[in-house]
């Protein structure tokens, strides 16, 4: 993996306005990629998100323990929406 953030652009650049394999079709409907609109991420002290996910999200304990340890890394602060 490169350390340009921009690597993968290409990639998804050549998969616009095609259409994907039947296998992700159902009942017979076509699928067709759209042309991605590509933005920068912008540095900021605080996130907000509807849904956070990592490895092993399944146990609650771990996930937070996890989400923790990964935002603490960050440097991101954390307002849990549920407990305010």
């Amino acid at each position: 993996m490169s350390d340009d953030p921009n690597y993968r652009v290409p990639d998804a650049m050549r998969k616009a306005a095609t259409r994907l394999d039947e296998a992700f079709a159902t009942d017979g409907a076509s699928i067709q990629v759209g042309v991605p609109e590509i933005r920068a991420l912008v540095p900021a002290a605080a996130v907000r998100s509807r849904l956070v996910t990592t490895k092993n999200g399944q146990d609650q304990s771990r996930f937070e323990t996890e989400i923790r340890r990964q935002r603490t890394v960050a440097g991101v602060s954390f307002v849990d929406a549920e407990r305010r």
